[in-house]
């Protein structure tokens, strides 16, 4: 059996009640994380930020950037 077809088949028999408090607890915290520092990001005005604000209003869309009303398209979404 491959690596790859035993890790899939490892996730798919997965629960989330399988999962130790303390890997749902890491997990909780580093999505926080991203999301505090998205929104913290989203207000400064560095030269990257202002590029891709130019980019976005220019090729409008359905996502949202964080901390912002601005929207792009799947092509222009950055993470």
């Amino acid at each position: 059996m491959s690596l790859a077809l035993d890790l899939a088949q490892r996730i798919a028999r997965m629960r989330y009640e399988d999962l130790p408090p303390a890997a749902v607890d890491g997990c909780k915290a580093a999505v926080l994380d991203t999301v505090g520092v998205a929104l913290a990001g989203a207000a400064e005005d560095a030269e990257i930020g202002r590029i891709r604000r130019m980019t976005q209003s220019s090729s409008p869309g359905a996502g949202m950037e964080p901390g912002g009303m601005a929207r792009a398209g799947p092509a222009l979404a950055r993470p």
